[in-house]
């Protein structure tokens, strides 16, 4: 069993670092996207 339990907690923390990275990946991408759409109004504007 606590061979079992080892693997489910590094199998957790293996899922829970891959999750936060995609996440911080998806929130990046989205801000470059964000600030690339902010960038072509502002050229716009001028």
């Amino acid at each position: 069993m606590e061979g079992l339990t080892i693997f489910s907690a590094i199998g957790v923390i293996v899922l829970a670092a891959l999750a936060h990275a995609t996440l911080q990946m998806n929130l990046g991408s989205l801000l470059l996207l964000y600030h690339e759409s902010l960038g072509k109004h502002i050229k716009k504007r001028t």
